[in-house]
């Protein structure tokens, strides 16, 4: 009888979300540049659902988007203005995701990458806020293998006797100590980098997951728990007798 109950319970559940793939926005612009931009779009069809997904990427009020050819990214300069155009300290770019109608989709964050011209490096810092958190996250050592790749492995902890130590129990990542932090948009932030470096990178591609949302249960499902409810009560009524 309890392992009836369990498996009915664990239909239910099974039933009531659905897991999807992970979606590569991809700000590499391997065909041209295009500078002074307010708002840059990419759009993916999800492999799931086979519906498209937007990834808006704004900046601040007092600056301007730029993509550059050959892989160097997404970054940030003043508009109008000779820039760099890389992310510096105190510059952000807000990330929001919508569907093909328009409304806001809640997503996790898997990861982004930077561009493997302007990396994220060691000593560097970029916090992701999301979900009303706010995590410190650092680069990696740009000789190591796949270093332009960040996830929540790179963020840093919030005990003060150990602020450079990185993991994911720190982070925004789905294997984070509380879970996955999921909301419809992010922020980026280039933040003061440590050890007598300056924080100066390009963004490559952001990675997002779809949140896990409710699917309704097959009415075939529900009328098997009905049934399988109905033996048991007989077998309880032949026991009894």
């Amino acid at each position: 009888m309890k392992v009836l109950k369990n498996s009915f319970l664990m239909l239910a559940i099974t039933s009531s979300a659905a897991s999807n793939a992970a979606m590569v926005f991809d700000y590499s612009n391997g065909e041209g540049s295009s500078f002074n931009q307010p708002q840059f779009d990419v759009t993916v069809t999800n492999a799931d659902d086979g519906q498209e997904y937007r990834l808006q990427a704004t900046t601040t009020s007092d600056r301007a988007l730029a993509l550059q050819a050959g892989g160097t990214g997404l970054g940030v300069g003043l508009s109008a203005g000779a820039n760099p155009w890389w992310i510096g300290s105190g510059e952000s770019i807000t990330f929001a995701l919508f569907d093909s109608a328009n409304n806001a989709v809640d997503f996790t964050l898997s990861g982004f990458a930077t561009a493997p011209t302007a990396k994220l490096g060691w000593d560097e810092r970029v916090t992701v806020d999301i979900a009303g958190n706010s995590y410190s996250t650092g680069g990696n050592n740009a000789n190591t293998a796949e270093s332009i790749n960040l996830s929540d492995a790179n963020a840093m902890s919030t005990n003060p006797l150990y602020p450079n130590a990185r993991g994911s129990q720190h982070g925004w990542g789905a294997d984070g100590a509380d879970g996955a932090d999921v909301d419809s948009s992010f922020t980026l932030t280039g933040a003061a980098a440590v050890n007598g470096q300056t924080t100066n990178y390009r963004l490559q591609s952001v990675t997002l997951e779809l949140a896990p949302t409710a699917v309704p249960v097959p009415a075939a499902a529900w009328l098997f728990g009905s049934a399988m409810v109905g033996l048991v009560g007989i077998s309880r009524k032949r026991s009894a007798v």
